[in-house]
């Protein structure tokens, strides 16, 4: 008696990843060169500065972030 065929399964490949190009993000910078990124982290750093200015207290996440963008802003204005 003839014996049934098992259907095949595919095998699992691993497929290889091609190794990231460095590539600059020219069309993303502002006035001073630096990518966007780098001047939300300054925010960043400047609102927490502006918390910790006010011994932690919270509920003024908001303003502190407007607070701090404003200086950031008006700092590379100047640089």
């Amino acid at each position: 008696m003839p014996q049934a065929k098992t259907p095949k399964t595919p095998k699992a490949t691993t497929a290889r990843k091609k190794p990231a190009r460095a590539v600059p993000d020219i069309a993303g910078t502002i006035g001073n060169g630096k990518p966007p990124a780098d001047l939300e982290t300054e925010i960043r750093v400047r609102a927490y500065e502006l918390y910790q200015e006010r011994a932690g207290a919270p509920g003024n996440e908001h303003e502190d972030w407007l607070v701090a963008e404003k200086q950031v802003m008006s700092k590379r204005a100047g640089a």
